[in-house]
């Protein structure tokens, strides 16, 4: 195990596991918590969820 953390934007095919991951965090869900909704936020500001990646060189 590392103690680096590369932070990164996420892609579309990480939406499901987005969702879940949320899901399982939450204690709701907003209006937008759906594949749609998490597809147009991501379209819109590519860089807006940035998911971890322990261990991983920075690709940016």
């Amino acid at each position: 195990m590392t103690d680096q953390i590369l932070l990164r934007a996420a892609t579309p095919d990480e939406i499901p596991a987005l969702l879940a991951l949320w899901a399982r965090a939450a204690k709701g869900n907003s209006i937008t918590d759906d594949e749609a909704g998490v597809a147009a936020l991501l379209a819109r500001d590519p860089d807006c969820l940035g998911p971890g990646t322990p261990g991983l060189p920075a690709t940016r």
